[in-house]
């Protein structure tokens, strides 16, 4: 397995317009090393906050991208990112500076106008504000995560850059989409890329679910069995451990997939809660990419 410090000098971690859960910002070196060459489309189904698409166009790994998250709300986000970053980011100041008062108070009022009118620059506040840098939701699908007391989130001026040098990136050659990820499955062909990063199985059901919806496994394998059948690379991003407990269920050998692990290090959610925990991630390469791992670098990761 790779020390997670390795994985922290990249430029392109810089250029990250809003924190996601499940991110794998910092694992990027380690994905992009998997790419082959002439990659026409990089597809993510489960985008976040695309990270690897942001990454693989700072390298000018892919012709063209496609950003998809069924979230609504998530993909307008990228549109406006796409289209107005500038607007975008004076709505952001605005916000910035009007919660300095009594933020605790303004983030409630924020969050509760989000919930009615999914207001892209509400959204951002709220994804930079909320606490542990994650979503939630409660049982009437709205947006109910409690925010971070601790800091008063991303200023201004370090905003605009980012989305302003987010937009240089991909506005000319990204399409986003808000569908079923298997809606962008069927547009892969054996010239791209696909990187899969779906919820981890049991993280959509309980009392607060991290995500809009939930992964249904059985569906998700036949999908994935699909673009082997097709002999479309992709790169899966699927289960892991945080301490004894794991997430994500054995994926069938027929598959035909490599199996890296990767230590990304002390766990956010173990360091809130006073143990001292890593977290263990896991890449999953499809049969046409395995040539692109280094033998060496790949009994680091087994």
């Amino acid at each position: 397995m790779i020390d997670n410090t390795k994985l922290l000098q990249f430029e392109a971690l810089k250029l990250q317009p809003f924190p996601y859960q499940g991110s794998k910002r910092k694992q990027t070196p380690l994905i992009l090393e998997l790419f082959p060459a002439n990659v026409q489309c990089l597809y993510e189904p489960f985008a976040g906050s695309a990270a690897v698409s942001i990454a693989a166009e700072y390298y000018h790994m892919s012709e063209k991208y496609i950003i998809n998250d069924i979230y609504k709300p998530l993909a307008d986000l990228w549109e406006a990112i796409l289209l107005d970053p500038e607007m975008l980011s004076k709505k952001y100041s605005k916000m910035w500076y009007l919660q300095q008062e009594n933020h605790v108070d303004f983030y409630k009022k924020v969050r509760t106008r989000f919930n009615a009118q999914h207001d892209t620059a509400d959204f951002l506040y709220l994804l930079i504000k909320a606490a542990k840098n994650a979503i939630r939701f409660n049982s009437n699908g709205n947006f109910n995560q409690w925010l971070d007391t601790r800091r008063m989130g991303r200023k201004p001026e370090t905003m605009s850059h980012i989305l302003k040098e987010t937009n240089k990136l991909l506005k000319n050659n990204t399409q986003i989409f808000a569908t079923d990820y298997s809606n962008i499955l069927n547009m892969a062909t054996t010239e791209d890329l696909v990187y899969l990063d779906p919820p981890y199985l049991g993280t959509s059901t309980n009392k607060n679910p991290r995500y809009s919806q939930g992964l249904d496994f059985n569906r998700f394998l036949k999908e994935l069995y699909k673009l082997d059948d097709k002999n479309i690379p992709f790169i899966l991003s699927f289960d892991g451990q945080f301490g004894d407990k794991t997430y994500g269920d054995v994926l069938p050998e027929d598959l035909h997939l490599t199996h890296l692990r990767v230590d990304t290090g002390r766990s956010a959610q173990g360091t809130l809660n006073g143990v001292a925990i890593n977290s263990i991630e896991s890449l999953y390469v499809s049969k046409e990419l395995v040539s692109n791992i280094n033998p060496l670098i790949h009994e680091e990761y087994l």
